[in-house]
């Protein structure tokens, strides 16, 4: 077998497209086409040609990986879910990766991991951070939740959860109750609306109610003057 072409994607001006006897076979990006130093006219064998197929894939999939944590922090299943679907979404990519779909994904990880470009504890540190100082703060039993579902260890969890104290909780409840008191006010709301609708939506986000029912009846006696 032969390399007769190799040519630049009209789309991707980083990657090119690599023809065998004529025939479209795969694409590189560019960096990997210097590193190989594959050439026109080149003969390949089967096995050659496999080697190639799949480190170019598996480059591929490091590179949309790169772009992918650029924006912000993702957690080491959030990183594995997204190869997954680039694999499902890219079937000259699944059939050039074959049977090593889980050796490949494993490999991409730690390399990340190792240049500490994913790291669950730093992640869970951010999501949690991000989580208490929003515009609209959440529980913990809530941010746990949610930690849980990309695929946080409990143990990281449970570490995290040692710098969380009653006195953040607090906080938040009041923080919340403050806006959301403003609004229910604007709406004319009687007293036990607003007790109703303060207790609803604390709910809602995750407090527990051993935590939001002194707070809310300590603001409904200011509000309402309550003695």
């Amino acid at each position: 077998m032969t390399i007769t072409r190799i040519s630049k994607q009209k789309k991707r001006s980083d990657r090119y497209n690599v023809y065998i006897d004529e025939l479209y076979s795969f694409s590189i990006s560019a960096n990997d086409l210097l590193k190989s130093k594959i050439s026109v006219r080149e003969e390949v064998s089967i096995e050659e040609l496999e080697i190639y197929k799949r480190q170019a894939s598996k480059n591929y999939l490091l590179d949309a990986c790169l772009n992918y944590i650029s924006s912000r922090p993702h957690s080491s299943n959030e990183v594995s879910q997204y190869i997954k679907k680039k694999i499902f979404l890219k079937p000259e990519i699944k059939e050039h990766i074959g049977e090593n779909q889980k050796e490949v994904i494993s490999e991409i990880l730690h390399y990340l991991q190792q240049k500490n470009y994913v790291n669950d504890l730093e992640f869970a540190t951010w999501l949690t951070s991000q989580r208490n100082n929003g515009r609209s703060p959440k529980s913990f039993s809530h941010i746990k939740a949610e930690l849980k579902s990309k695929g946080i260890s409990s143990e990281i969890i449970e570490g995290i959860s040692k710098d969380i104290n009653i006195t953040d909780e607090s906080a938040k409840i009041q923080s919340l109750l403050g806006k959301k008191l403003q609004q229910l006010k604007n709406r004319n709301k009687n007293i036990h609306e607003t007790r109703k609708a303060l207790y609803t939506h604390l709910l809602q986000k995750g407090f527990s109610w051993e935590d939001i029912q002194p707070i809310v009846d300590t603001y409904i006696e200011h509000q309402y003057n309550i003695d």
